[in-house]
Protein backbone atom coordinates (compact mmCIF):
# COMPACT_ATOMS: atom_id res chain seq x y z
CA UNK A 1 0.00 0.00 0.00
CA UNK A 2 1.69 3.12 -0.49
CA UNK A 3 3.20 5.37 1.48
CA UNK A 4 0.67 8.93 1.92
CA UNK A 5 1.84 12.43 2.12
CA UNK A 6 2.02 13.93 5.13
CA UNK A 7 1.49 17.68 6.35
CA UNK A 8 2.33 18.90 9.85
CA UNK A 9 0.47 21.94 11.68
CA UNK A 10 1.84 22.86 15.23
CA UNK A 11 -0.99 23.67 17.36
CA UNK A 12 1.35 25.48 19.84
CA UNK A 13 2.66 28.12 16.75
CA UNK A 14 -0.03 31.11 15.97
CA UNK A 15 -3.02 30.42 13.58
CA UNK A 16 -0.78 32.42 11.23
CA UNK A 17 2.44 30.36 11.23
CA UNK A 18 0.40 26.69 11.18
CA UNK A 19 -0.11 26.12 7.57
CA UNK A 20 3.24 25.30 6.41
CA UNK A 21 2.92 24.30 2.38
CA UNK A 22 5.35 23.19 0.39
CA UNK A 23 5.48 24.30 -3.12
CA UNK A 24 4.19 20.92 -4.34
CA UNK A 25 1.24 20.86 -1.70
CA UNK A 26 0.12 24.71 -2.30
CA UNK A 27 0.32 23.75 -6.46
CA UNK A 28 -2.00 20.71 -4.96
CA UNK A 29 -4.39 23.15 -3.01
CA UNK A 30 -4.14 25.79 -6.20
CA UNK A 31 -5.33 22.34 -8.53
CA UNK A 32 -8.68 21.52 -5.92
CA UNK A 33 -9.17 25.45 -5.61
CA UNK A 34 -9.96 25.68 -9.38
CA UNK A 35 -11.87 22.60 -9.54
CA UNK A 36 -14.15 24.26 -6.91
CA UNK A 37 -14.51 27.11 -8.71
CA UNK A 38 -15.17 25.04 -11.84
CA UNK A 39 -18.15 23.42 -9.99
CA UNK A 40 -20.04 26.95 -9.53
CA UNK A 41 -19.42 28.83 -12.61
CA UNK A 42 -15.64 30.38 -11.52
CA UNK A 43 -13.96 32.23 -9.00
CA UNK A 44 -16.91 35.33 -9.13
CA UNK A 45 -19.73 33.40 -8.12
CA UNK A 46 -17.69 31.26 -5.53
CA UNK A 47 -16.21 34.58 -4.13
CA UNK A 48 -19.53 35.76 -3.64
CA UNK A 49 -20.60 32.37 -2.21
CA UNK A 50 -17.31 32.76 0.07
CA UNK A 51 -17.74 36.36 1.02
CA UNK A 52 -21.39 35.65 3.00
CA UNK A 53 -19.68 32.60 4.43
CA UNK A 54 -16.94 34.87 6.11
CA UNK A 55 -19.33 36.04 8.73
CA UNK A 56 -19.61 32.40 10.27
CA UNK A 57 -16.08 31.78 10.38
CA UNK A 58 -14.74 31.76 13.77
CA UNK A 59 -11.45 34.41 14.47
CA UNK A 60 -8.85 31.48 15.25
CA UNK A 61 -9.81 29.46 11.55
CA UNK A 62 -10.24 33.44 9.74
CA UNK A 63 -6.64 33.91 10.94
CA UNK A 64 -5.35 30.21 9.47
CA UNK A 65 -7.13 30.49 6.59
CA UNK A 66 -5.70 34.63 5.63
CA UNK A 67 -2.45 32.87 6.39
CA UNK A 68 -2.81 29.98 3.76
CA UNK A 69 -4.24 32.61 1.36
CA UNK A 70 -1.40 34.78 1.14
CA UNK A 71 1.06 31.55 0.94
CA UNK A 72 -1.26 30.67 -2.27
CA UNK A 73 -1.25 34.08 -3.34
CA UNK A 74 -5.07 33.66 -3.63
CA UNK A 75 -8.03 36.09 -1.90
CA UNK A 76 -8.86 34.67 1.23
CA UNK A 77 -12.58 34.04 -0.43
CA UNK A 78 -10.88 30.84 -2.46
CA UNK A 79 -9.32 29.84 0.73
CA UNK A 80 -12.43 29.98 2.83
CA UNK A 81 -14.67 28.26 -0.19
CA UNK A 82 -12.20 25.01 -0.26
CA UNK A 83 -12.95 25.08 3.43
CA UNK A 84 -17.61 25.45 3.45
CA UNK A 85 -17.29 23.57 0.41
CA UNK A 86 -19.67 20.95 1.89
CA UNK A 87 -21.77 23.24 3.39
CA UNK A 88 -22.57 24.92 0.16
CA UNK A 89 -22.63 21.83 -2.18
CA UNK A 90 -23.41 18.36 0.25
CA UNK A 91 -25.59 17.03 -2.64
CA UNK A 92 -22.29 16.41 -4.15
CA UNK A 93 -21.10 14.08 -1.65
CA UNK A 94 -21.54 10.69 -1.01
CA UNK A 95 -20.37 8.92 2.17
CA UNK A 96 -20.35 5.07 3.41
CA UNK A 97 -19.10 3.91 7.13
CA UNK A 98 -19.38 1.36 9.60
CA UNK A 99 -18.15 1.06 13.52
CA UNK A 100 -17.59 -2.57 14.38
CA UNK A 101 -16.35 -3.49 18.11
CA UNK A 102 -13.48 -5.44 18.15
CA UNK A 103 -10.73 -6.60 21.18
CA UNK A 104 -8.52 -3.73 20.46
CA UNK A 105 -11.56 -1.42 20.74
CA UNK A 106 -14.07 -0.14 17.64
CA UNK A 107 -13.11 -0.03 13.88
CA UNK A 108 -14.35 2.44 12.54
CA UNK A 109 -14.39 2.31 8.77
CA UNK A 110 -15.70 4.42 5.70
CA UNK A 111 -15.31 5.43 1.98
CA UNK A 112 -15.92 8.92 1.28
CA UNK A 113 -17.27 9.23 -2.64
CA UNK A 114 -17.05 12.68 -4.21
CA UNK A 115 -16.71 13.25 -7.36
CA UNK A 116 -13.69 15.70 -8.87
CA UNK A 117 -11.95 15.98 -12.27
CA UNK A 118 -9.36 13.44 -12.97
CA UNK A 119 -9.88 11.85 -9.52
CA UNK A 120 -7.83 15.14 -8.30
CA UNK A 121 -9.00 14.39 -4.64
CA UNK A 122 -7.44 10.53 -4.71
CA UNK A 123 -4.44 12.28 -6.21
CA UNK A 124 -3.64 14.94 -3.63
CA UNK A 125 -4.94 12.75 -0.32
CA UNK A 126 -2.69 13.93 2.41
CA UNK A 127 -2.67 12.64 5.96
CA UNK A 128 -2.93 16.15 8.10
CA UNK A 129 -0.74 15.33 11.63
CA UNK A 130 -1.74 18.10 13.96
CA UNK A 131 0.66 18.54 17.12
CA UNK A 132 1.38 20.10 20.37
CA UNK A 133 5.18 20.11 20.72
CA UNK A 134 5.93 16.66 20.17
CA UNK A 135 2.74 15.03 20.91
CA UNK A 136 0.20 13.97 18.26
CA UNK A 137 -2.90 15.51 19.09
CA UNK A 138 -4.76 14.29 16.14
CA UNK A 139 -4.51 13.55 12.87
CA UNK A 140 -7.16 13.83 9.71
CA UNK A 141 -7.32 12.89 6.12
CA UNK A 142 -7.64 15.44 3.66
CA UNK A 143 -5.76 17.31 1.11
CA UNK A 144 -3.75 20.92 0.99
CA UNK A 145 -5.51 23.85 1.44
CA UNK A 146 -8.14 21.83 4.07
CA UNK A 147 -7.71 23.21 7.63
CA UNK A 148 -11.33 21.77 8.60
CA UNK A 149 -12.11 17.75 8.69
CA UNK A 150 -14.03 15.09 7.31
CA UNK A 151 -12.24 12.57 8.88
CA UNK A 152 -10.66 12.56 11.80
CA UNK A 153 -8.54 10.31 14.48
CA UNK A 154 -7.60 11.35 18.32
CA UNK A 155 -5.74 9.20 19.43
CA UNK A 156 -6.74 7.64 22.96
CA UNK A 157 -9.55 9.96 22.88
CA UNK A 158 -12.31 9.29 19.96
CA UNK A 159 -12.62 9.44 15.88
CA UNK A 160 -15.12 11.24 14.03
CA UNK A 161 -16.09 11.89 10.59
CA UNK A 162 -19.07 13.37 8.47
CA UNK A 163 -21.57 11.93 6.27
CA UNK A 164 -23.62 14.06 4.18
CA UNK A 165 -27.51 14.30 4.25
CA UNK A 166 -30.12 16.17 2.99
CA UNK A 167 -33.29 17.54 4.69
CA UNK A 168 -35.86 20.31 3.75
CA UNK A 169 -35.23 22.51 5.94
CA UNK A 170 -33.21 25.78 4.86
CA UNK A 171 -29.85 26.60 6.24
CA UNK A 172 -29.28 28.33 9.85
CA UNK A 173 -26.68 30.56 11.11
CA UNK A 174 -23.92 28.06 12.93
CA UNK A 175 -20.90 26.70 12.50
CA UNK A 176 -19.93 25.06 9.27
CA UNK A 177 -19.46 21.63 10.02
CA UNK A 178 -15.99 20.81 8.45
CA UNK A 179 -14.32 23.57 10.37
CA UNK A 180 -16.76 22.48 13.91
CA UNK A 181 -15.42 18.84 13.58
CA UNK A 182 -11.58 20.17 13.73
CA UNK A 183 -12.84 22.39 16.66
CA UNK A 184 -13.85 19.01 18.03
CA UNK A 185 -10.85 17.31 17.46
CA UNK A 186 -8.95 20.13 18.64
CA UNK A 187 -10.43 20.46 22.34
CA UNK A 188 -12.61 17.47 23.04
CA UNK A 189 -11.08 15.13 25.47
CA UNK A 190 -13.02 12.41 25.51
CA UNK A 191 -15.75 10.70 23.73
CA UNK A 192 -18.20 12.21 25.86
CA UNK A 193 -17.19 15.34 24.90
CA UNK A 194 -17.03 15.11 21.48
CA UNK A 195 -20.83 14.01 21.66
CA UNK A 196 -21.67 16.73 24.26
CA UNK A 197 -20.51 18.80 21.33
CA UNK A 198 -21.99 17.37 18.83
CA UNK A 199 -25.64 17.63 20.19
CA UNK A 200 -25.44 21.26 21.45
CA UNK A 201 -23.59 23.42 18.75
CA UNK A 202 -25.70 25.10 15.98
CA UNK A 203 -24.81 23.59 12.80
CA UNK A 204 -24.78 25.60 8.92
CA UNK A 205 -26.00 22.31 7.47
CA UNK A 206 -27.62 19.19 7.71
CA UNK A 207 -25.37 16.25 8.44
CA UNK A 208 -24.69 12.74 9.96
CA UNK A 209 -21.57 12.07 12.61
CA UNK A 210 -20.40 9.11 13.36
CA UNK A 211 -18.40 9.04 16.21
CA UNK A 212 -16.03 6.40 17.71
CA UNK A 213 -14.45 6.41 21.50
CA UNK A 214 -11.65 3.72 22.76
CA UNK A 215 -14.01 1.07 23.86
CA UNK A 216 -16.97 -1.00 22.17
CA UNK A 217 -19.81 0.62 23.98
CA UNK A 218 -18.38 4.29 22.27
CA UNK A 219 -19.98 4.17 18.89
CA UNK A 220 -22.53 6.47 18.03
CA UNK A 221 -24.11 8.21 14.52
CA UNK A 222 -25.29 11.55 15.70
CA UNK A 223 -28.13 12.70 12.99
CA UNK A 224 -28.30 16.90 12.32
CA UNK A 225 -30.79 18.85 10.67
CA UNK A 226 -30.05 23.13 11.08
CA UNK A 227 -32.49 22.75 14.24
CA UNK A 228 -32.84 19.21 15.29
CA UNK A 229 -30.79 15.99 16.14
CA UNK A 230 -31.24 12.51 17.24
CA UNK A 231 -28.94 9.47 18.05
CA UNK A 232 -28.74 6.12 17.73
CA UNK A 233 -26.21 3.29 18.06
CA UNK A 234 -25.99 -0.15 18.01
CA UNK A 235 -25.07 -2.12 21.68
CA UNK A 236 -23.50 -5.25 19.64
CA UNK A 237 -23.60 -5.44 15.82
CA UNK A 238 -22.07 -3.37 13.39
CA UNK A 239 -23.13 0.42 13.63
CA UNK A 240 -23.40 1.67 9.79
CA UNK A 241 -24.40 5.21 8.31
CA UNK A 242 -24.67 6.36 4.83
CA UNK A 243 -26.31 9.43 3.43
CA UNK A 244 -30.01 9.13 4.97
CA UNK A 245 -31.77 9.66 8.48
CA UNK A 246 -32.34 6.60 10.05
CA UNK A 247 -33.59 7.92 13.07
CA UNK A 248 -34.33 11.54 12.56
CA UNK A 249 -37.87 12.31 10.71
CA UNK A 250 -36.54 14.79 8.04
CA UNK A 251 -38.51 15.39 4.86
CA UNK A 252 -35.77 14.20 2.04
CA UNK A 253 -35.66 16.91 -1.28
CA UNK A 254 -38.29 16.33 -3.39
CA UNK A 255 -35.70 14.96 -6.18
CA UNK A 256 -32.80 13.32 -4.63
CA UNK A 257 -29.56 13.44 -6.38
CA UNK A 258 -28.10 10.08 -7.02
CA UNK A 259 -25.83 9.90 -4.63
CA UNK A 260 -28.27 9.86 -1.94
CA UNK A 261 -30.94 7.86 -3.85
CA UNK A 262 -28.08 5.08 -3.89
CA UNK A 263 -27.92 5.56 0.12
CA UNK A 264 -30.38 2.33 1.09
CA UNK A 265 -28.48 -0.02 -0.86
CA UNK A 266 -25.04 1.38 0.26
CA UNK A 267 -26.49 0.76 3.96
CA UNK A 268 -27.70 -2.93 3.32
CA UNK A 269 -24.81 -3.60 1.82
CA UNK A 270 -22.54 -2.34 4.28
CA UNK A 271 -24.49 -4.15 7.25
CA UNK A 272 -24.84 -7.35 5.70
CA UNK A 273 -21.32 -7.66 5.38
CA UNK A 274 -20.08 -6.65 8.36
CA UNK A 275 -23.14 -8.76 10.15
CA UNK A 276 -21.36 -12.00 8.17
CA UNK A 277 -17.79 -11.37 8.30
CA UNK A 278 -17.56 -9.56 11.26
CA UNK A 279 -14.21 -7.64 10.28
CA UNK A 280 -11.61 -7.43 13.71
CA UNK A 281 -8.75 -5.81 11.53
CA UNK A 282 -8.22 -3.09 8.80
CA UNK A 283 -7.80 -5.31 6.33
CA UNK A 284 -10.96 -6.97 6.63
CA UNK A 285 -12.72 -3.84 7.07
CA UNK A 286 -11.27 -2.41 3.75
CA UNK A 287 -12.61 -5.71 2.06
CA UNK A 288 -16.26 -4.47 2.75
CA UNK A 289 -15.32 -1.03 1.64
CA UNK A 290 -14.39 -1.94 -1.49
CA UNK A 291 -16.94 -4.54 -2.16
CA UNK A 292 -18.81 -2.81 -5.39
CA UNK A 293 -22.64 -2.40 -3.51
CA UNK A 294 -20.91 -0.60 -0.95
CA UNK A 295 -17.98 1.02 -3.25
CA UNK A 296 -18.85 4.00 -5.92
CA UNK A 297 -17.05 4.75 -9.16
CA UNK A 298 -16.30 8.26 -7.54
CA UNK A 299 -14.64 6.69 -4.33
CA UNK A 300 -12.08 8.77 -3.70
CA UNK A 301 -10.75 7.07 -0.21
CA UNK A 302 -11.24 4.01 1.88
CA UNK A 303 -9.90 4.33 5.14
CA UNK A 304 -10.15 2.60 8.72
CA UNK A 305 -9.95 4.64 11.96
CA UNK A 306 -8.87 2.98 15.43
CA UNK A 307 -9.49 5.94 18.06
CA UNK A 308 -7.78 3.74 20.72
CA UNK A 309 -3.99 3.41 18.83
CA UNK A 310 -4.79 6.45 16.58
CA UNK A 311 -3.87 4.34 13.75
CA UNK A 312 -5.33 5.09 9.81
CA UNK A 313 -4.92 3.39 7.40
CA UNK A 314 -6.08 4.53 3.75
CA UNK A 315 -6.62 2.72 0.45
CA UNK A 316 -6.93 4.75 -2.41
CA UNK A 317 -9.58 3.60 -5.53
CA UNK A 318 -8.48 1.12 -7.43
Amino acid sequence: MPTLPELHVQLNDPPERRWALTDPQAAQAHDLIRLYQADFGGPTATRALATQALLLVPPAHLRELQALAARLGVPVEDAVFANVYYDVVKAALGYTAFAVPTPDGPLYARNLDWWTEHGALARHTTLTRYFHGDRLHFTSVGWPGFTGVLSGVAPGRFAITLNAVLSDEPPRAGLPVTLFLRDVLEHATTFREAVHLCRTTPLLADCLLLITGVNNDERLVIECTPTRHATRTAPTGPLVVANDYQQLHAAPPASPDALHASSGGRYACALALAREHHPQEADACLRILTNPGVRMGITVQHMVLNARSGAVTVRPPT
